[in-house]
């Protein structure tokens, strides 16, 4: 009795035989796509909820989240909230953005300057890689 190998034409080597899956397999996969499509909904829902809820709880005034509660949509835009916030902001976000400039500036200039230094370093040896002064007693 004679096996036929099926060649791929395109690679030139033999072809993978074909595999054949059980009548219930299809059953199985088709059960896991829901339970995959229904694990994927709850994690879709449990990450953009808390932007939903802060975002519409920043949009209702102090009332109407008493009046209507807090796991309620908001009805009425009001943007007072966010001038509110911003003005009590303002002033230490700005000394933050220059202290961390500030802080960039001077460290980016403190390692370009050492990488200078160890470019313009000449080595006693060949291969050598002691630094003097850094604890290998030389």
């Amino acid at each position: 009795m004679r096996s036929a190998i099926h060649v791929d034409p395109q690679a030139g080597r033999p072809a993978a035989p074909a595999v054949r899956r059980p009548a219930w397999a299809g059953r199985v996969r088709r059960r896991y796509r829901w339970l995959s499509l229904l694990g994927g909904a709850v994690i879709v829902v449990m990450t953009y909820f808390p932007l939903v809820f802060v975002v519409s709880n920043s949009l209702k005034s102090g009332q109407n989240i008493f009046r209507s509660g807090v796991f309620s949509l908001f009805t009425q835009f009001d943007y007072q909230n966010y001038s509110t916030a911003w003005s009590g902001v303002s002033r230490p976000l700005a000394n933050t953005l220059v202290v961390a400039a500030a802080s960039i500036l001077l460290g980016v200039t403190a390692a370009a300057a050492g990488a200078y230094a160890f470019s313009q370093r000449r080595r006693s040896q060949p291969g050598s890689a002691r630094v003097p002064g850094a604890g290998h007693g030389g």
